[in-house]
């Protein structure tokens, strides 16, 4: 994890509960249809209930003035159907209907009941037919199965012609899948500097309402500009409460951490800098909230490797509300670690009523010269002898992601003879840089060479 006092600026939106708008595709056979539409929006856990839209299709010469249908639905998603209404009252009619939940069927019919003598049954939106949900349908059994004419308890599928005779019936299904309700919100976290905060990971959660138990759905990472996007995630916020969960105590500090850091710890232990802000919290490594030669000494041991973390359990990234920011930065001489410590991990529920956005700050301790995610970049570069090819130094040089001062580092080519000690010469050429603090790594075969030693020369010291 590379970060270093980030303002955490998450702009979410929650989308609205998905609605269905039922469409009548045309069958492309000569008869008389009623449709299935390809997809039916599941209607939300509060509202209990999903419509189901049919059509009608006449595309023969036929006057047809009724008709007759069996349609099934998933028994297990829906404990019954609610009602069977006319979706065309232009005309005169009788619809009927008989429910089956043990089968998980309903049984449709509809006469025409006027005097015109050339009436047919008109094209496009028929009947809606109203499931009312299971209990399971919000938690265990999500989204039903698809609906379908096709069943185990046959029925004759018929219309009938203005003469009164029966005609065949084509009972088209385009589909019938069901869509889950999806809620979508995205995020931004954005670097005080004004820079993109990368590759952060944010993990979405749920609970049902009725509970206290958090779940988790999904993680997603932040992108090169700092987003983060949760799109069409499959969950009803009328029966889930959902939020995001960065979990701090799963991030590390990366490379940000070095000795220049260190120095400057030592400058405010010996009085030759002040802090202000969250210099006590960069500063204070070891967690006693107060600042001395053994932070020092934890940031020159965590760079080294002798350390792995922190002292005293002090975790690589704390989070701060905008309250307690506010109040540490508006204080600059002000040691406030012991009043506000900061929080490893943060959560920010997403409920109806709430604001859209929200900030927070995050520091990581040891990083004091406020790098962050100015990250360096170490390139291996190989440097061989070409006339003893298997002996051979590598060098590493060093880039930054933002512009500074440079120093060059040469490294010389030389051979290795088997049983010599190898001296190797490092030159640093700061030109009219002031240099307090250098950390460079050397490479080598470890097969061949064995590490006696470092000697620092006198100049160097100075």
């Amino acid at each position: 994890m590379q970060m270093k006092k980030i303002i955490l600026s998450l702009t979410l939106l929650c989308a609205s509960l998905v609605s269905y708008a039922q469409t009548c595709p045309t069958p492309s056979t000569t008869a008389a249809h009623v449709t299935l539409d390809s997809t039916y929006q599941t209607g939300t856990y509060r509202s209990g209930k999903t419509n189901i839209g049919l059509c009608w299709y006449n595309n023969t010469s036929t006057n047809i003035t009724a008709t007759q249908f069996r349609v099934f639905y998933d028994k297990t998603a829906f404990a019954k159907v609610d009602t069977v209404t006319s979706l065309n009252t232009s005309f005169t009619q009788y619809l009927q209907y008989v429910d089956n939940p043990t089968g998980g069927y309903v049984t449709i019919t509809l006469t025409y009941t006027g005097t015109n003598s050339s009436f047919t049954l008109p094209n496009g939106k028929m009947f809606q037919v109203t499931l009312k949900h299971s209990s399971s349908l919000a938690t265990t059994y999500f989204t039903p199965t698809d609906m379908t004419f096709s069943g185990t308890a046959t029925f004759p599928q018929l219309s009938t012609t203005q003469a009164g005779a029966d005609y065949a019936l084509t009972l088209k299904n385009f589909g019938g899948v069901f869509k889950p309700q999806v809620m979508s919100f995205k995020g931004k976290f954005v670097n005080v500097t004004g820079t993109a905060s990368k590759n952060l990971t944010v993990s979405l959660e749920k609970k049902l309402k009725t509970s206290s138990t958090w779940s988790y759905v999904k993680d997603t990472f932040t992108n090169t500009l700092g987003k983060f996007f949760f799109t069409d995630v499959p969950i009803d916020t009328t029966a889930w409460d959902v939020r995001i969960a960065v979990k701090g105590d799963t991030m590390g500090v990366g490379a940000i951490v070095s000795t220049s850091d260190a120095q400057r710890i030592n400058q405010y232990v010996l009085g030759t800098q002040s802090m202000t802000g969250f210099d006590f919290y960069s500063s204070d490594v070891n967690g006693d909230n107060t600042v001395s030669i053994s932070d020092v000494y934890g940031v020159y041991a965590r760079v080294s490797g002798r350390f792995t973390a922190w002292s005293n359990s002090v975790k690589d990234v704390k989070f701060f509300t905008v309250s307690e920011y506010t109040t540490v930065t508006g204080t600059p001489a002000t040691n406030f670690t012991s009043t506000y410590p900061g929080v490893t991990n943060f959560t920010f529920n997403i409920l109806p009523g709430q604001p859209d956005s929200v900030t927070f700050y995050v520091m990581v301790p040891g990083d004091a010269n406020n790098t962050g995610y100015h990250m360096a970049r170490l390139t291996p570069i190989e440097i061989q002898n070409p006339t003893n090819a298997p002996n051979h130094l590598i060098d590493e040089t060093v880039e930054y992601d933002f512009v500074a001062p440079t120093i060059e580092v040469n490294v010389p080519s030389l051979t290795v003879d088997e049983g010599n000690l190898v001296k190797l010469p490092v030159k640093v050429f700061t030109g009219s840089n002031k240099v307090g603090a250098l950390q460079l790594a050397l490479k080598f075969d470890g097969d061949l060479l064995e590490f006696k030693q470092v000697l620092n020369s006198a100049k160097a010291m100075n």
